[in-house]
């Protein structure tokens, strides 16, 4: 398969052997996939990542003298399964995942790991369990956005806003416009004034306009 995988600070187009997804797993055709600031914060500092990674223990833990295929905001469709697996989906059926892998040695994140390749090639393995079809009626571009829409409302949850609470909010754009779209009106920054709230899918729309799928 095609991808373009990250390596010594630069992206390089490869071919690469198509992923066989194992027991539990899915192995799916990606259709679109977003450049997330993480990915530009990887491929500037990837050795900074790593580092601090290990130290908290998470999980972007990689060979930074291995490729990585990045890439884990996307929508694909369903190629195959492994074994073992209860194929509740047809081949065909557009899906988002989140983006990680749960094996006997530990848990992989999809996009920051030397086996588990992105949405930056042609095809990944996902875990079955996590997969959600994709409706119809939305199209494949903002099912791709799923992930980061996730990212903010998990973080407006947290915060525990109420409609009548204003905020304060900080971090890239990109992260900003994400807690607006799922905060409460009322919580939003402003002049504390009522304001229509605009339909969740017209703001998303003319996001992806003016800034395509790149934060």
């Amino acid at each position: 398969m095609r991808a373009v995988a990250m390596l010594d600070h630069k992206l390089h187009l490869r071919e690469l052997p198509v992923p066989v997804p194992g027991p539990g797993e899915v192995l799916v055709k990606t259709l679109a996939c977003g450049i997330c600031g993480s990915d530009l914060h990887a491929l500037r500092h990837t050795e900074k990542l790593v580092e601090s990674a290990r130290r908290a223990g998470g999980a972007f833990v990689m060979d930074t003298k291995r490729d990585v295929v990045m890439g884990h905001e996307f929508c694909a469709e369903i190629a195959d399964y492994g074994p073992g697996t209860p194929k509740r989906f047809a081949p065909g059926t557009r899906v988002c995942a989140m983006p990680i892998l749960v094996q006997a040695t530990g848990v992989s994140t999809v996009g920051y790991s030397n086996d588990a390749p992105g949405g930056y090639g042609e095809y990944m393995r996902l875990m079955e369990p996590l997969l959600l079809p994709v409706p119809a009626s939305l199209s494949t571009d903002h099912a791709a956005l799923t992930e980061p829409m996730a990212v903010g409302l998990h973080a407006v949850k947290k915060a525990k806003l109420e409609r009548d609470r204003r905020a304060a909010h900080g971090g890239r754009p990109p992260d900003r416009r994400r807690r607006l779209l799922a905060a409460p009106p009322r919580a939003r920054p402003g002049d504390g004034r009522r304001r229509r709230r605009r339909p969740r899918e017209e703001l998303t729309l003319r996001d992806m306009e003016r800034h395509g799928r790149v934060e």
